[in-house]
């Protein structure tokens, strides 16, 4: 009810003021049967994430009476999305990238060691079958992050496709900045409303075989890093010389076969896609910053060679503008390397973050079409509205009783136990 008497921009339960913040927006779709097709529901959907140390006093509560009334349902107050008028001529961004060299992964340094786990990897569960996969394997090797707080904003009942709507957002997520005393903010998209929110901002300016010598040699590298995983230790095997020179064969032996044999170029190149992405991977399950930029830019070439038109117009500005920050928005910056740019949504395993966008997908936007969310009465303004409300906290409340009656989705074993 807060939402009501202090407006659309009131901080949720849980969210503290002068803690680094993300904001999300996505989209949420209810295709109802309707003839026409016409008046189905398509709202926006945002939420609120922060890593804070939590408050030990109690918040106070609101002291605003409500008087008891026989309805229930609540009128909705209209939502007034203000006019766009139009970007104009389309622009490209301007004034980015100065100084970064676009012919080379200024961030190459940062896919070394996970080059060597993943090669570590391959060797141990080559010999040692009991190994668990690539998750389960980096997940016994990981710390657990500190949980992240999320919590729902009030829906925008507005499509999200429509450039007043992203207008809104971006002021929104301003004021949202300002009421937690927060110099910068993140906000997050996936790439259809990310796309129109740069024109906005552009318009505006918002905002490796080894040979019989080598393998025994080969044979001892993989059992000392059997014996590094099983210790939770791999850090010090992988920077054996030992190891390294048999990662500089491996290439070699690639770089050779790529150019004999154009079968093997073939499936060369897409083990290199599916590394790439397996970097992606770990940079958001590890929160490593600069792991993601390096995994961008070597995706870059890829999305051009295979003509994704979306991603070639707007990831190499997303680079670019990344690779600003240092400059153009230190407190950002800095935020995102410590790992402000994922969420760890529970506190039993490492290795398990998401994305922000992924998230929201996983909260919010799941529990509006799961079982007590809003399927089967979307068209009525009023409990839509009333549902929006009330349900990050009937979901935190869902979320604990599950979790006593050991059903959570969080809780589901990730690791295979290794019998020894």
């Amino acid at each position: 009810m807060q939402h009501i008497f202090h407006g659309r921009d009131f901080l949720p339960h849980g969210i503290q003021q002068r803690c680094f913040t993300t904001l999300v927006w996505d989209n949420i779709d209810f295709a109802e049967d309707d003839i026409s097709g016409h008046g189905t529901t398509h709202s926006t959907n945002g939420a609120m994430i922060q890593r804070c140390q939590p408050i030990s006093e109690q918040e106070p509560t609101s002291n605003t009476s409500v008087k008891r009334t026989r309805p229930r349902s609540i009128t909705p107050s209209a939502t007034y999305i203000p006019p766009f008028y139009g970007c104009g001529e389309k622009r490209g961004p301007q004034g980015i990238g100065h100084n970064i060299n676009r012919l080379q992964n200024a961030h190459e340094d940062a896919l070394k060691e996970p080059q060597k786990l993943d090669m570590a990897y391959n060797l141990i569960r080559i010999k040692y079958a009991e190994i668990p996969g690539w998750t389960g394997f980096n997940t016994v090797l990981s710390s657990v992050p500190q949980m992240s707080v999320v919590a729902y904003l009030p829906v925008i009942d507005s499509n999200p496709t429509q450039m007043g709507t992203v207008q809104m957002i971006l002021k929104s997520s301003i004021s949202y900045a300002d009421r937690l005393d927060q110099e910068v903010v993140v906000v997050v998209f996936d790439q259809a409303i990310y796309a129109k929110a740069q024109q906005i901002r552009w318009q505006n300016a918002y905002l490796d075989i080894l040979n019989e010598s080598e393998l025994s040699s080969a044979i001892e590298i993989v059992k000392m890093l059997h014996v590094g995983y099983l210790c939770k230790n791999i850090n010090e095997p992988l920077q054996n010389s030992a190891f390294n020179n048999l990662v500089a064969s491996f290439k070699e032996f690639i770089s050779k076969m790529v150019k004999e044999n154009a079968t093997f170029a073939f499936w060369a190149s897409y083990e290199e896609m599916v590394q790439q992405l397996l970097f992606l991977t770990r940079a958001t399950r590890t929160g490593n910053w600069e792991l993601h930029l390096a995994a961008i830019r070597n995706v870059l070439p890829w999305m051009f060679a295979y003509d994704r038109t979306n991603y070639v117009r707007y990831l190499p500005a997303y680079y670019l503008q990344m690779c600003d920050l240092p400059e153009t928005h230190p407190i950002a910056y800095e935020a995102l390397v410590s790992g402000e740019f994922v969420v760890q949504r529970n506190d039993s395993y490492g290795f398990a973050q998401v994305e922000c966008d992924l998230c929201i997908e996983q909260t919010c936007n799941r529990d509006a079409k799961s079982k007590g969310g809003i399927v089967g009465y979307s068209t009525n303004s009023g409990a839509v509205l009333r549902w929006f409300l009330t349900q990050h906290e009937c979901s935190a409340i869902m979320n604990e009783c599950k979790m006593m009656a050991g059903k959570s989705d969080l809780s589901t074993t990730r690791v295979y136990q290794i019998l020894v």
